[in-house]
């Protein structure tokens, strides 16, 4: 990482303000990479796709196998719940959704882009998933992991 992408990312003392989200959006993964993390917008959703088509999928059960049903899964979660993105620079990285977004007690969705994978992002994500399920008061959160279908 170079010194340029590290400007303004020392956050140690930081004390926040009213307008900060529960957890700091700012991370540096293991591999020394900035990384943000932020509520998705709509404006992403084609970069979200393009994230998810290269996962493979062939020992998954999700995403989707078919690109249509790819992106209609996708756009059910992005609209039935609230979504956050790890992005590096202008790429999305990573992707958690929690749904339904209303409920007591959501279900929630996680994948990490495979080039960024076991370099902490997914925990990081799994950090603010907890701490803005706190804050939207949320009893508990449910993860289903299965195989392929």
């Amino acid at each position: 990482m170079t010194s340029s992408e590290c400007e303004g990312w020392d956050n140690v003392a930081c004390e926040g303000t009213d307008h900060c989200p529960p957890r700091c959006p700012r991370y540096v993964d293991d591999e020394g990479d900035a990384v943000l993390i932020r509520p998705y917008r709509e404006s992403a959703f084609e970069s979200l796709l393009k994230m998810y088509d290269a996962i493979e999928t062939s020992t998954m059960a999700l995403p989707p196998n078919d690109p249509d049903d790819r992106e209609a899964w996708l756009r059910r979660l992005v609209t039935d719940g609230w979504n956050l993105i790890a992005t590096r620079g202008d790429d999305i990285i990573g992707h958690v959704a929690v749904v339904p977004a209303d409920a007591a007690e959501p279900e929630f969705a996680i994948f990490v882009h495979p080039a960024y994978q076991n370099r902490g992002i997914g925990t990081e994500l799994l950090k603010h998933v907890v701490a803005r399920a706190v804050d939207r008061d949320h009893n508990e959160l449910h993860l289903n992991v299965s195989r392929k279908r």
